[in-house]
């Protein structure tokens, strides 16, 4: 098959941009024809274009005012993918692109949209209602003016809600990558998606285990619902009972980095807690590899592809119980999951975690065999043809 994937930006380490290169190299590997439309693209991160098994086509957004964005790129797609099998679709924006495209326009082919939720800014309102506090703040963040900032905020809510209901009335699949968000994924938009779970590129053998100091890893953006305060929070209740040399690596950025920076130090977790910001693919599977346990429970996740990425390594787990985590983590079998806004819950696993090796060890191998059995990329872009191919029939 001729597949034609878009996602609007490459440039940065997110799950989103994982799942979108992965998803294109494990199609061309399995001998289709795969081109990835992209106005960023970064080679820093996802290697040189000769290393890349699909061809990168860029989308010339820079060269078009924003108020004719919409109408251009719906002219621009409407042409461009003509001669493609199917096109598969990411992210918020790029469907509202295929409106234009779509209509009207019989020569189109199939649009599979694969959703990871819907744009929480949108439709926090419906979503998370116990966080509207919170995403309106992000919201109006780089608003001077407040009550202009909430003006300009409720129209961009209408116009992509609007948006969104024209495009779903074109789109021939969509899908989502777990049954939580097929729920949320409903509830948003009245649809009911095709559930497609995702999986992570798969390590040969867990490496061996070497002398070094214990060490948690926590993998994110820095960003107030990934929930990062509370497990530093959690640290704090249980750091005289670590062991000696026990510290959390923290790796990823975002805007809450510095505040989060801070607050470790208030919390006098400076010997028990290091931020690594940024970290290279290449490093970022070493901290997988070598860490004792992996930790996240951020709010309302839908899936969560670092805990697949830790657990391929035979790295145990602690996941939140809210969101797509509880159908990758079994609790008490491959790791924890745990109330992410129950201080004592999270602190409790933690210990657990960190003084009981052979919980560990027991935990660790049955993570790796789930992940090897279902989660892997083999499978996840198997699963992705097999929906694909029974569209097109």
């Amino acid at each position: 098959m001729r597949i034609a994937i878009v996602q609007r930006r490459m440039d940065c380490l997110g799950g989103a941009e994982r799942l979108v290169h992965d998803l294109a190299q494990g199609l061309s590997s399995n001998g289709h024809c795969v081109d990835l439309f992209v106005y960023k693209f970064s080679h820093e991160l996802w290697g040189k274009a000769e290393d890349l098994k699909y061809k990168l086509v860029y989308i010339p957004l820079s060269l078009i005012p924003k108020p004719c964005r919409l109408v251009a790129m719906a002219l621009y797609f409407r042409i461009k993918l003509r001669q493609y099998d199917v096109v598969n679709i990411h992210n918020t924006y790029v469907h509202h692109w295929m409106i234009g495209a779509l209509l009207f326009n019989k020569r189109f082919p199939p649009v599979v949209w694969y959703c990871n939720e819907p744009r929480r800014e949108t439709y926090y309102d419906v979503l998370e209602p116990e966080q509207f506090s919170e995403w309106e703040k992000l919201a109006l963040r780089k608003y001077r003016i407040k009550c202009l900032g909430r003006l300009k905020v409720s129209w961009n809510n209408y116009k992509y809600k609007f948006l969104d209901r024209m495009a779903l009335k074109h789109i021939d699949v969509v899908l989502a990558n777990s049954n939580y968000s097929a729920g949320i994924i409903k509830k948003a938009f009245n649809i009911t998606p095709v559930v497609c779970h995702a999986g992570a590129k798969e390590s040969q053998q867990v490496p061996a285990k070497v002398e070094k100091k214990p060490y948690g890893l926590l993998v994110s953006r820095m960003v107030f619902h990934k929930n990062i305060e509370m497990v530093l929070m959690a640290l704090a209740e249980i750091k005289n009972d670590l062991p000696d040399g026990f510290k959390l690596i923290i790796a990823g950025k975002g805007p809450d980095l510095v505040a989060l920076t801070k607050k470790s130090e208030e919390l006098c977790l400076a010997e028990y807690v290091e931020f690594k910001g940024f970290v290279t693919d290449e490093h970022l599977e070493s901290l997988y590899a070598h860490a004792d346990f992996f930790i996240y429970i951020p709010l309302h996740e839908p899936f969560g592809l670092t805990l697949i990425e830790a657990m391929k390594y035979g790295v145990p787990v602690i996941a939140s119980s809210d969101g797509g985590a509880a159908e990758i983590v079994e609790n008490n079998k491959d790791g924890f999951l745990v109330n992410p806004l129950d201080l004592k819950e999270v602190s409790l696993s933690l210990l657990e975690m960190i003084t009981q090796a052979s919980l560990r060890n027991k935990f660790g191998l049955n993570a790796r065999a789930k992940v090897m059995n279902y989660f892997t990329l083999d499978k996840f872009v198997e699963r992705f043809e097999n929906i694909v191919e029974s569209f097109l029939v």
